[in-house]
């Protein structure tokens, strides 16, 4: 009695073997085994992406979709430009002795940090000189960054006319 009694707790606990079980499994797997298969610098990058998407819906200075559509080129151009190089060297057998795909996507790591603590200026208190330094080096002064805002908003005259 003792013996049925631990085959049917046996029973009760495994799982059963189902299609969308098994479906989920290899779905997981071959994400699992895809991520792997990128270079450091793009995991870096679609990580930082992500963290530049939840601190720009804390802060006013970035719009979500305008920072959506910046990640979302960046991405592509990294993917492309790794996708070329890679054939390239396939066909032309050709090495450079690095990957440009890499450092195009460390390219953009830089610009998604200076994003990140452009964003976090306006919850955490940052130096001024250095919120200004990362601004020239972003490629804008505040005034322009000012000025671009005021013509995103529709709140501008030639915007009203449009």
């Amino acid at each position: 009695m003792g013996f049925s009694i631990h085959k049917q707790r046996e029973r009760a606990l495994t799982v059963p073997d189902h299609w969308a079980l098994n479906a989920l499994k290899w779905i997981v797997a071959g994400c699992a085994a895809f991520w792997l298969s990128l270079p450091a610098a793009v995991q870096l990058l679609v990580v930082l992406s992500g963290f530049d998407l939840l601190s720009c819906l804390f802060t006013h200075r970035a719009s979500l979709h305008a920072t959506l559509k910046r990640i979302v080129v960046t991405l592509i151009l990294t993917g492309a430009v790794e996708v070329v190089y890679v054939m390239a060297k396939d066909l032309s057998g050709f090495n450079l002795g690095f990957d440009i795909g890499t450092a195009v996507a460390l390219f953009y790591v830089f610009g998604e940090m200076i994003e990140l603590t452009l964003n976090c200026s306006t919850l955490v208190r940052i130096p001024p000189p250095l919120v200004a330094f990362l601004e020239k080096a972003q490629g804008m002064t505040g005034q322009q960054r000012k000025d671009l805002a005021e013509l995103e908003s529709h709140d501008h005259p030639r915007m009203r006319e449009l």
